[in-house]
């Protein structure tokens, strides 16, 4: 060891140390050479007793070192370890053999960046169902939102048809009249009551039908129906409510002409009434209008015919 050729240099050089000086110092006589004598052996010891004290700490310190050496540690080592944690394992490749498969270490350990991108992948799938499925509860329930507002318009529909079946009807017994009584069905007086029942219930006629109609034009539920593609199980349903649509619209529209045929015959009445026409002029167009009449009040009636044979829309009033 390093330690003890150090130590055996030092014992030699102190050891010979009295021979150079004798030779330094030249030939002595014989008593002076064995005082020197004595001399270098007192030397000697003290430097031997000197040497051997410097050496038992030395020689425990290197025997120390020795078995510290031996199970691969060493004192300041044990100072000096690093605590820190480990470097994160290094990702391995995947293989055709038996090694670890992917998201798994050689320990056993499950790799949290693999295991995330499973879950991942799983919620991912999940999504994709819930999407078609929610996609599937939103046609349904727009498909019943639509037929909901649809129904709202025919009831509002109904009502100008039920509304207009009260006024054609008092329109068509003031046409009938004049001729029942041209065919002798009907005498003068019984004539001239028809028409002043008639023409009275006019004003009140036309206020409920406009009212109605105010209400049906601004509703466009059909329409919108018209426009969505009905998923399935609602198809049948739609298809009803859009045949009912469109005899209810029909049946509105032949309504609105009768009415306003009505509506004309009236104001006639009341502009002769207040001295705004003559008789001959409130004659001639009362002739115009009966002859005329006819064509209008058997549309409606067709129309409103038809509408009550049309297949029923959930929730809409018939």
């Amino acid at each position: 060891m390093p330690e003890m050729i150090v130590f055996f240099q030092y014992l030699r050089v102190y050891a010979r140390m009295p021979r150079d000086r004798r030779k330094r110092g030249g030939t002595l006589p014989r008593q002076r050479h064995r005082r020197h004598r004595r001399r270098r052996n007192g030397a000697s010891r003290v430097v031997v007793i000197s040497a051997i004290a410097i050496a038992i700490p030395l020689v425990g310190w290197s025997a120390i070192a020795l078995v510290s050496n031996d199970d691969g540690s060493s004192p300041s080592s044990d100072a000096t370890t690093d605590t820190s944690p480990p470097a994160n394992d290094p990702v391995e490749e995947p293989s055709d053999d038996a090694s670890p498969g992917a998201g798994e270490h050689d320990d056993g350990r499950t790799d949290p960046t693999e295991t995330s991108q499973a879950n991942d992948d799983d919620v991912t799938d999940n999504d994709v169902t819930d999407e078609v499925a929610d996609s599937d509860g939103d046609g349904e329930r727009l498909a019943a939102e639509a037929i909901e507002a649809c129904a709202t318009e025919l009831t509002a529909g109904q009502a100008v048809v039920t509304e207009a079946k009260t006024g054609v009807g008092h329109w068509s017994e003031h046409i009938n009249a004049r001729t029942d009584l041209l065919e002798g069905r009907n005498t003068d007086a019984e004539t001239r009551d028809i028409w002043k029942r008639t023409r009275l219930a006019g004003p009140g006629d036309l206020e409920r039908f406009e009212a109605v109609s105010s209400t049906y034009n601004q509703l466009s539920g059909c329409d919108d129906l018209a426009g969505i593609e009905a998923p399935e199980g609602f198809q049948a349903d739609v298809e009803e409510c859009l045949v009912r649509a469109d005899r209810t619209e029909s049946a509105a529209s032949a309504a609105t002409d009768a009415m306003g045929d009505w509506e004309e015959h009236l104001q006639a009445m009341a502009d002769h009434a207040d001295g705004h026409m003559t008789a001959d002029q409130a004659q001639d167009q009362w002739v115009e209008a009966w002859e005329n009449a006819p064509t209008n009040i058997n549309a409606f009636n067709e129309a409103r015919d038809e509408l009550e044979q049309a297949p029923a829309c959930s929730g809409a009033d018939e």
